[in-house]
């Protein structure tokens, strides 16, 4: 047969064949036109074509998870004391990371305020300590969002803090609590006494029992403004002069860092005045009739087992 006849042919069954398939595929118009939705899909990606000629479709999240982006602002205490912190985490998730926080809200009726610059996942509210119960706590705001589009705005969980019944002092029984914090010098508090009345006391009031890591909370309210110039005092003992007591003078219970003021010693005298229009340099001037604290912690072993904490007060002119 010709060479040249059986190409041509081939090239016009190619032809036939090319035409057959064109006229298969359904012409579209756009009443017909069809479209992909990709939900919680920030960025699709396509790549290819492989060496099959397939195309290739990622879907990127920006690593949030995918669905919605949503918090649920949680507490890491139901019910604290006066002398615990609280912890409000946002607990967020979905949408695309990473997220951003901003937290606000405390600073009144007690309750304490959220520190400056709160803009991690958790923000942790100083125990604001006191004689009394304090709360409720709600109005603690998380605002948040994702890299996105996705924004959330909240309260955190209404709590209150409770005033828990501590260990016994030479005034009995009393109700602050400073067992778990740990002071700037290292203790940690084990067990709390406290002594109450002190300001009306005469002579030596003693609280025994004083255990190494123990706290001794002494609350007291000034009275009137001072006639005198002289320095009233609080004198402490704890008998040893080789097992130091660490005092705080201080507007709040269980503060053991600098207060008003602060000293170390197996006896130490702690002076102050009340209301002087004129205060005396170095002399703490109390305000009158105005709640205050001796927070005395007893230095961690070596050291006493049971030590006999001693506190009288001297007031001068009132």
């Amino acid at each position: 047969m010709n060479r040249s006849l059986v190409r041509a042919a081939a090239c016009t069954l190619a032809a036939v064949g090319l035409t057959v398939l064109l006229l298969a595929v359904p012409a579209s118009t756009p009443s017909e036109a069809a479209s992909i939705v990709l939900n919680n899909c920030s960025s699709p990606q396509i790549s290819g074509p492989d060496g099959s000629g397939n195309f290739t479709l990622t879907c990127g999240t920006g690593g949030g998870g995918g669905g919605a982006f949503t918090c649920s602002p949680g507490l890491s205490r139901s019910s604290p004391t006066v002398s615990q912190t609280e912890t409000i985490s946002a607990n967020c998730t979905g949408g695309t990371t990473p997220y951003t926080y901003a937290w606000s809200g405390g600073g009144s009726g007690g309750c304490p305020a959220v520190p400056a610059s709160s803009t991690s996942s958790s923000v942790t509210l100083a125990a604001p300590n006191g004689q009394s119960a304090i709360g409720p706590c709600s109005n603690y705001t998380l605002n948040a969002n994702d890299s996105a589009t996705g924004s959330y705005s909240g309260n955190a969980p209404s709590f209150s803090y409770s005033v828990s019944t501590g260990g016994g002092g030479g005034g009995g029984g009393g109700s602050i609590v400073c067992d778990g914090m740990t002071t700037p010098a290292g203790v940690t508090i084990s067990n709390t006494a406290t002594i109450s009345n002190i300001w009306n006391a005469s002579g030596l009031v003693t609280a025994s029992g004083m255990g190494p890591n123990s706290a001794l909370v002494v609350p007291f309210t000034t009275g009137a403004a001072q006639s005198g110039t002289g320095k009233g005092s609080f004198a402490l003992s704890i008998g040893s002069s080789y097992v130091p007591i660490i005092t705080t003078l201080s507007a709040s219970a269980c503060d053991f860092g600098n207060g008003l003021q602060k000293k170390q010693g197996g006896t130490t005298k702690m002076n102050f005045t009340v209301g002087l229009a004129s205060p005396i340099l170095g002399t703490p001037n109390l305000a009158p009739n105005t709640p205050y604290f001796l927070n005395v912690q007893v230095a961690p072993p070596p050291g006493c087992s049971t030590c006999n904490v001693q506190v009288e007060i001297t007031k001068n002119g009132q």
